[in-house]
């Protein structure tokens, strides 16, 4: 895979370097949580440029083959507890705010009802989520105030990319990169700044299988973008491990790899941007 040739920076962040590479997949993000994709990292680490710290509660990591992304480390929901929790400012959505939910999902039985992610306000069931219901199969919705679902690939033990878009007025939902269902009229008042992600709300309804790239953006992605999301998960926005040195103003790294491929040639400049020297191949 090759980058595309959008504006690279380079940055210190939390004592560890990244190359942000600035994308359509990057605009209006303001939550993105690989869930232990990128090895090493804390496995609830935000990787957008807000870092919303999030919080564990008991899933487990696993190796696990994706379709897109080959073997992975992602996390495992055991379907009675395992739930990882956020709560920031940053991730509060106003009244009719255009928004998406996007998640990578892997559930053990298609017959459960289960959340894979959910904002705010969840505990009073006002909250958007995105979720398994059954026989009725992938479900975005409002509660009280819109649904769509769709059965399109609607399987168990199978990666499955979902995203519900809410662009002011309708709900959509697509499933791996189409609509499936929608558009539906949604009432939204907003979230308070909460989210969830492995069960539909503080009922219960947890997550059984795997879940992983879950993204938060504030503006509903158009079609264009979904799709692309969906062919080339991460590989816009990826934030790659550099090995270097910092002496406090310059940032120098030879020699970058990641699953995607390698960058030839060496970064240099100030602590929140840099030049490219060299190239880049996959």
């Amino acid at each position: 895979m090759r980058f595309p040739p959008e504006r690279r920076t380079a940055a210190l962040r939390s004592g560890r370097f990244y190359l942000d590479v600035e994308s359509v997949q990057a605009q209006g993000l303001i939550g993105w949580w690989p869930l232990g994709i990128h090895g090493g990292d804390a496995i609830d680490k935000d990787y957008s440029q807000f870092h919303n710290p999030g919080v564990r509660s008991s899933p487990s990591t696993q190796v696990v083959r994706h379709p897109k992304l080959g073997g992975i480390r992602t996390l495992s929901f055991n379907g009675s507890s395992d739930i990882v929790t956020f709560g920031s400012s940053n991730l509060v959505l106003a009244s009719g705010q255009p928004f998406t939910m996007s998640v990578w999902v892997n559930i053990t039985s298609a017959s459960l009802i289960a959340g894979a992610f959910n904002i705010g306000d969840n505990d009073t069931n006002q909250g958007p989520h995105l979720s398994n219901q059954g026989g009725s199969g992938w479900r975005f919705a409002i509660w009280g105030d819109g649904i769509v679902e769709s059965t399109l690939d609607h399987s168990q033990d199978q990666w499955v990319h979902l995203v519900g878009t809410y662009d002011g007025t309708d709900g959509r939902l697509y499933v791996n990169g189409v609509l499936g269902g929608g558009p539906t009229a949604f009432t939204f008042t907003g979230t308070d700044g909460t989210a969830e992600i492995g069960r539909l709300n503080s009922g219960g309804s947890y997550w059984s299988g795997f879940l992983s790239d879950v993204r938060l953006y504030r503006l509903a992605c158009p079609p264009s973008v979904v799709n692309q999301i969906y062919q080339e998960p991460l590989g816009l926005v990826y934030p790659l491990g550099m090995r270097g040195t910092h002496d406090g103003n310059n940032l120098r790294a030879a020699g970058m790899l990641n699953k995607f491929g390698s960058m030839k040639g060496g970064i240099s400049g100030g602590r929140y941007g840099a030049a490219m020297a060299g190239g880049m191949s996959g």
